[in-house]
């Protein structure tokens, strides 16, 4: 793939590079389905038609045509294709890890293009060429490379840390960027019927990730009903704790398997459940815990007031980055009130503050962890890559329009 996509660069312009590869994106549904039987939608169709026309636009709209070049374009979309299609399915079964599934592709190109160079008549062409391959030169295919794989890195970690959306479109807008910067940095000339195809292929290619990225959604929320669905049947079958205590501002009798508030109708006016929680907390308590119910302060206006908090107390283990583990819980509060009247007596709400817990079955986990170095040195490449990346358009930049206005 790598080396078609080079083959097919050295054959065509870089603004009909874009072109030449399009076809990549109809090869997807159509491979799928004459191999798996998967079917697509109506809008997909209807994008991967949009970029072939482009395709044939843009091929009968090409001032300096190469079939050589077209060829390589169709081979490496083909290629490129079958790798795509191949690596979802199965070798992600196989190697989950994308950092070493970066390694393996690099180590394979590493083994494979020297065989490549030496079927295909590569090497008499470097020692006819030995009087060029200078410092110079070997800088610049070391400053290439090392851009290839941070670009390579930069790709993984931006569909690790933000979305496969982020991706698709940085993908359809590096595309575009590049097709109509090439042209602008080398001079090509595009007729309006290259232009046409080249807006139809991005057009095509930007409609075709959109639709992609809603049934990837779709599917996506399909799976979510159905973890959260097993998950409630879990739930649901694990036994929740609960338990309460309370306040109360009467007299106790015990009997009838527990024992009851009583009070009398004159006790009524007597009684203000005005109160403060200085602090409330479940578990082990450690200095600088804060904990919803601490501090908080309620004033009754009325004088027989019944107040309850119904706690829901989620377990949370917490792992330092150094010493040892604790257990403490978690609560959300919601708070109800009610007014007081009558006697109390079997049954009858009383005046009081009452806190009725549960513990839900699930469990969070809270562990401190220092960065790895593998990670630093990943995101301190990407960071390096994007600014060599954006120095080079800006000094190509400068280099075709500043320089020429100064010499005229």
């Amino acid at each position: 793939m790598v080396t078609m996509s080079n083959l097919c660069l050295k054959y065509v312009e870089v603004s009909f590079y874009q072109i030449s590869r399009s076809l990549g994106i109809p090869m997807i549904p159509l491979i799928n389905y004459l191999l798996f039987g998967e079917t697509t939608t109506l809008r997909t169709v209807l994008s991967c038609i949009t970029v072939v026309i482009g395709y044939i636009a843009g091929v009968d709209g090409e001032v300096n045509f190469s079939l050589r070049g077209t060829l390589f374009g169709l081979g490496a979309s083909a290629v490129g294709t079958f790798y795509t299609i191949y690596l979802k399915r199965y070798l992600s079964n196989v190697v989950d890890n994308s950092w070493l599934l970066t390694f393996y592709t690099n180590f394979n190109s590493c083994v494979i293009l020297p065989f490549l160079c030496l079927l295909t008549g590569e090497i008499p062409v470097l020692w006819n060429h030995r009087t060029e391959l200078t410092a110079h030169y070997f800088t610049w295919i070391c400053v290439s490379g090392i851009i290839g794989l941070f670009v390579g890195i930069t790709t993984y970690l931006q569909i690790q840390y933000t979305s496969s959306l982020s991706h698709n479109i940085s993908g359809v807008m590096k595309n575009c960027i590049q097709t109509f910067m090439g042209a602008y940095v080398y001079g090509t000339h595009i007729t309006a019927k290259g232009l046409f195809g080249i807006l139809l292929v991005v057009g095509g290619s930007f409609s075709y990730a959109m639709e992609r990225i809603q049934s990837n959604k779709n599917a996506e929320s399909e799976q979510d009903k159905t973890l959260l669905l097993e998950k409630k049947q879990e739930e649901s079958a694990i036994v929740e704790g609960e338990g309460n205590f309370h306040v109360a501002l009467s007299n106790q009798q015990y009997g009838f398997g527990g024992h009851n508030h009583l009070y009398g109708k004159e006790e009524l006016a007597q009684f203000n459940c005005s109160h403060k929680v200085n602090s409330l907390w479940f578990g082990s308590k450690e200095r600088g815990d804060v904990n919803t119910l601490d501090g908080y302060e309620k004033n009754m206006n009325a004088s027989f007031n019944h107040v309850t908090y119904f706690l829901k107390l989620i377990p949370v283990e917490e792992v330092p980055l150094h010493g040892s583990s604790r257990l403490r819980y978690e609560y959300s509060v919601t708070e109800y009130r009610q007014l007081v009247e009558g006697p109390g007596l079997f049954g009858r709400t009383s005046p009081g503050v009452y806190f009725k817990y549960q513990i839900t079955p699930i469990r969070m986990r809270k562990e401190e962890y220092r960065t790895g170095l593998l990670q630093f040195y990943t995101t301190l490449c990407s960071i390096v890559g994007g600014v060599i990346t954006m120095s080079g358009i800006v000094q190509s930049l400068l280099t075709h329009t500043v320089m020429p206005s100064k010499l005229d």
